[in-house]
């Protein structure tokens, strides 16, 4: 996973996830809050290339959050602020 971007960041409503990928394939996407509970977690099927996926705001709480997105090999982590 190369060139991960969440936008806009910090978010209120939804968030744009994007990234490249080398190879297609079953990815996961992961949020934890700071003390490490997970919060939200979805299968992704990516193919190589340009990918991107929304994440709402479903009745998080306000606050710092970290993204993960992981392909069972390789992760990718991310900062995310919901206001």
């Amino acid at each position: 996973v190369n060139n991960l971007s969440v936008f806009p960041n910090p978010f209120s409503n939804t968030t744009l996830i994007s990234f490249d990928a080398t190879e297609n394939g079953k990815y996961i996407s992961r949020m934890v809050n700071i003390m490490g509970q997970e919060v939200f977690s979805q299968p992704i099927d990516v193919i190589a290339g340009r990918n991107s996926t929304e994440i709402e705001n479903t009745g998080f709480a306000k606050g710092v959050y970290f993204f993960t997105l992981s392909n069972g090999k390789k992760s990718v982590i991310r900062r995310i602020v919901i206001n």
